[in-house]
């Protein structure tokens, strides 16, 4: 009986996973700040492919004025130590 309880927190866990990537623009990096993964929505926002986003800085999506504040270090830290950020950054959209 357990191991059909953890299977459906498991199915339950992944439709909630699926349910906010298909929602929210998510992003993940390395802690040297290269992006490795990057959802749909994400991509779209950003104007680049998934595939193009995937390697690169994440301070190439940001404005000029954000990177070299106080404020990107501290996002840093936070992220580096585990921290997650969730708040709106303004991003560089890709030039055609």
């Amino acid at each position: 009986m357990q191991e059909n309880l953890t299977s459906r927190e498991q199915l339950s866990q992944g439709y909630l996973l699926s349910a906010i990537e298909n929602s929210l623009a998510m992003i993940e990096f390395m802690p040297d700040g290269t992006i490795t993964w990057v959802n749909n929505i994400f991509s779209k926002t950003v104007g680049y492919k998934e595939k193009d986003l995937c390697g690169m800085h994440h301070k190439k999506l940001c404005q000029k004025e954000f990177i070299h504040s106080d404020e990107y270090l501290k996002f840093w830290e936070k992220l580096r130590t585990g921290i997650q950020y969730q708040d709106k950054i303004k991003r560089v959209k890709k030039r055609w």
